[in-house]
């Protein structure tokens, strides 16, 4: 099925453009539907296998999914954030403030009160115990534009330090990191 549909794009193609077979563009839409059939068929198994989970593994997938959904809305948005307000936080922060502006710095989330249908009311904001008060106040500034553009979609966090034994930042990588950001009894 996957060939017959990727011969039918490719004669397609070919007869509607007047090209030869081997063209970029033709390679790339080739690779594109490819992609697109492939992960159409991935996703029909995966919903074959997953009827088989019972009530719990469900469950912890969609928490999962969702703890995972709201990190990369999160760095998204502090990526963006970053961005357009680049100048204003290197002339606050210094030059090396965008080292932090990275996934494996962030700080990990635990949903605390849930809702009837699972969803989290209050979420727990678990802050790595080697962030400094200067890098905390940098976290806090890139969340800023966008609580303010849309306050109801982002909830307010309780925040209680991590304990170091669970930092998943190895000291390897915290000796490189800008000295204002990491606190200095973490090498002790």
């Amino acid at each position: 099925m996957h060939d017959y549909l990727l011969e039918t794009v490719r004669k397609y193609d070919n007869r509607v453009a007047n090209l030869h077979e081997n063209t970029p563009f033709l390679t790339a839409r080739r690779k594109f539907v490819k992609a697109k059939v492939r992960s159409h068929y991935e996703h029909l198994r995966d919903v074959e296998k997953q009827k088989s989970w019972d009530v719990g593994r469900i469950r912890a997938a969609a928490l999962a999914n969702r703890r995972k959904s709201r990190m990369q809305t999160k760095m998204r948005r502090r990526r963006n954030n970053f961005i357009k307000y680049k100048l204003a936080f290197e002339a606050k922060y210094g030059e090396d403030c965008g080292t932090f502006v990275d996934r494996a710095y962030m700080s990990e989330e635990d949903e605390d009160i849930l809702d009837e249908h699972g969803n989290a009311l209050t979420f727990l904001n678990r802050v790595p115990i080697w962030r400094t008060d200067k890098l905390q106040a940098f976290v806090h500034e890139l969340d800023k534009p966008s609580m303010n553009l849309k306050p109801s979609a982002n909830k307010l966090c309780v925040r209680t330090p991590k304990p170091a034994e669970d930092t998943t930042v190895s000291l390897d990588i915290l000796a490189t990191l800008p000295r204002w950001g990491v606190e200095t009894s973490v090498f002790l």
